[in-house]
């Protein structure tokens, strides 16, 4: 997906705010429908029928070339300043399809390192697969921060490491099953018995054990919950 910008400054000059709406509709659809096609502000005349639902007459392009937004071409119309930071401050079709394959290139090698890790076992539980398309995260963030998100293990007691909206998992980005996995993971360090192995007796006396989820006691070192006294 592409974007056109449309400045906040644009509210108050002059050569906008003497625009008829029809000519600034056919202003905006035009920078939206060159960064979309990736023209980089060409229009051709042909493709004016995107440009207006009535269609757009010679009058309308003229009304855009006194206001020193577009010059008339052979077979249309060329915005511009298309990437000037002091004109339309667009980004350029080059920029746009770099950036779509770097992104390309970075989810290939995330779902080659997932595969790797769940055929090694170095990832306990399931591992939802990241599918993310487009511009799923915002632009600047780390891929590999998001990628934690999407690691779901083994749900111990009443912690949820999925979001309420996604209570059984999704394949999709959700920032908020992120936070819910990590605060289960926090829980259940928090509530994992405490060995302590310092002063601790070898064999607490019968009946007296606290037994831990492996089958050890929490309070000496040598009690077994299959055997011990």
């Amino acid at each position: 997906m592409t974007d056109a910008r449309l400045p906040g400054y644009w509210l108050t000059e002059l050569r906008f705010m003497d625009m008829t709406d029809r000519v600034w509709r056919i202003f905006t659809n035009s920078l939206m429908w060159s960064a979309e096609q990736g023209t980089d502000g060409h229009v051709s005349s042909r493709h004016y029928r995107f440009l207006h639902a009535e269609g757009v007459t010679d009058a309308d392009i003229e009304a855009l070339v006194s206001a020193e937004l577009a010059e008339l071409t052979d077979d249309g119309f060329q915005l511009r300043g298309w990437s000037d930071e002091r004109g339309l401050r667009q980004s350029p079709a080059a920029t746009v399809a770099a950036y779509r394959e770097r992104k390309r290139r970075n989810q290939a090698v995330y779902r080659g390192r997932r595969k790797s890790e769940q055929e090694s076992g170095d990832v306990t539980g399931h591992v939802a697969e990241h599918v993310g398309g487009g511009v799923g995260l915002p632009l600047g963030s780390n891929s590999s921060r998001g990628a934690s998100a999407y690691v779901a293990g083994h749900v111990t007691g009443n912690a949820s490491r999925f979001c309420a909206k996604h209570p059984n998992g999704t394949t999709d980005p959700c920032w908020a099953c992120k936070a819910a996995r990590e605060a289960a993971e926090q829980t259940e360090a928090e509530n994992r018995p405490k060995r302590h192995q310092f002063g601790a007796p070898a064999l607490c006396p019968s009946g007296e054990h606290r037994w831990t989820a492996d089958g050890t006691c929490a309070r000496c070192i040598n009690g077994r919950k299959d055997g011990a006294a």
